[in-house]
């Protein structure tokens, strides 16, 4: 009898934004088909060693794979992560997998679409791959990988062949479909499936300014606050945030740089503030998830800025949340990015070029007085959220997507709980 196997790097307790995704969906396929998910074991979550092998979540079944857990930010450690566990996930499926099964894996780490072809060659599955960012291109832009290397050129050619391979395609924007169309071979319609993910509802909605306990704490009401709450990784880009604080901290003392998360570049923007001594930037840790609303809110605009080159290679979900919680958004994203296709079409923010400090300075310069406009931006905001990105829009296209590759004769009952 059919199943859906997810293979995943992060899934449940972690609270990250993969293991979130990945884990709800997870969550809303189960009441269709039983599933069964081969993760690794925890990098983030403090308990990791008491959590149990095989268990079983709400339904779904878990299977943790050993795996190297080296500190994420260290690059060659991750490397080694995703490599040991993408190999650990694939010979524990290896046993368990049947040609009736359907298998959904996510893009990261690279190798684990690979181990989802292996499984389909050897055992005769499908599997859907689900595209959160697109190899190589990743490595170009971040300086990682030049795109005449010959690792660069190695993985386009495998991606070309598990593009090929896969049943279905999930991209999450407009601007990551048309990327991956470039590297079918051979188009097939209906093979390429773009499901936007979605905003915390549950948990974030809008609140007002003047009674958010995190700018209380840190004196900042009275301020004009930028806030940039996510992932200080690689592809993203600090540096124009930090040049706008530098030019901005004598003209503009009133706009202060509320940066909030964790990620690759957080010791060199920490390392900035302090050695450049910009009494107009906060660099703070996560707060826990459970003040998430606390988070979101705690500003008057919020930003997602990226490096140049970026349009298709990777959608952030941050957006929605912040979407979520009433607040424009600033993006400093190429045009053609889907990031930037929705604060036009909602008319929720504004649009910075990637690296343009001083049209940065000039827009906030121009909006820091404007509550009006502020307001009436994250009002569209929120309501977009509520019409276009909610986890039930996401949901029901996902079971729609396995309903097309799974014959409703081919169902078993979900994992017994009880």
């Amino acid at each position: 009898m059919a199943r859906i196997l997810v293979l995943t790097e992060l899934f449940y307790p972690e609270k990250t934004s993969t293991a979130y995704f990945l884990t709800t969906i997870a969550q809303g396929l189960v009441t269709d088909y039983p599933v069964t998910v081969f993760t690794g074991a925890s990098l983030y979550d403090s308990q990791a060693s008491s959590l149990a092998q095989n268990t079983v979540v709400k339904e779904v079944e878990i299977h943790r794979c050993r795996g190297t857990t080296f500190n994420k930010n260290w690059l060659p450690g991750r490397l080694v992560n995703g490599c040991t566990r993408a190999i650990s996930i694939f010979f524990t499926a290896l046993w368990q997998c049947h040609a009736s099964d359907v298998i959904l894996v996510v893009t990261n780490p690279p190798l684990l679409p690979l181990m989802a072809w292996l499984l389909k060659t050897l055992k005769g599955c499908n599997f859907v791959l689900l595209v959160h960012d697109v190899y190589p291109e990743v490595l170009s832009v971040t300086g990682l990988a030049h795109s005449q290397s010959l690792v660069y050129r190695l993985m386009q050619e495998v991606n070309r062949l598990i593009y090929g391979q896969a049943s279905r395609i999930i991209t999450l924007g407009r601007d990551m479909q048309k990327l991956v169309e470039t590297k079918l071979t051979q188009p097939v319609e209906g093979k390429l499936i773009c499901i936007p993910n979605w905003a915390e509802t549950e948990i974030i909605y809008p609140v007002d300014k003047q009674n958010n306990s995190l700018l209380q704490r840190l004196n900042l009401v009275d301020k004009f606050v930028v806030l940039y709450a996510g992932n200080m990784g690689r592809t993203h880009d600090l540096k124009i945030l930090l040049d706008a604080a530098e030019t901005l901290s004598d003209t503009q003392p009133q706009i202060h740089f509320l940066l909030i998360g964790a990620g690759a570049q957080k010791q060199d923007v920490e390392a900035r503030v302090q050695d450049q001594h910009l009494p107009n930037v906060t660099v703070l840790s996560y707060l826990p998830h459970e003040q998430k609303n606390v988070t979101l809110n705690s500003c008057d605009v919020g930003i997602i800025s990226f490096l140049p080159g970026m349009t298709g290679v990777s959608v952030p979900s941050r957006m929605y949340n912040q979407m979520a919680a009433g607040k424009p958004l600033i993006a400093i994203a190429d045009n053609e990015s889907e990031l930037a296709q929705v604060i036009q079409e909602e008319g929720i923010g504004w649009l910075v070029s990637p690296q343009d400090d001083d049209q940065l300075v000039k827009l906030l310069t121009q909006i820091m007085n404007d509550s009006e406009l502020c307001n009436d931006m994250g009002h569209k905001a929120a309501q977009a959220v509520l019409c276009k990105y909610q986890l039930k829009h996401a949901v029901s296209k996902y079971q729609s997507l396995f309903r097309e590759l799974i014959p409703h004769n081919n169902i078993s009952s979900p994992v017994d709980t009880k």
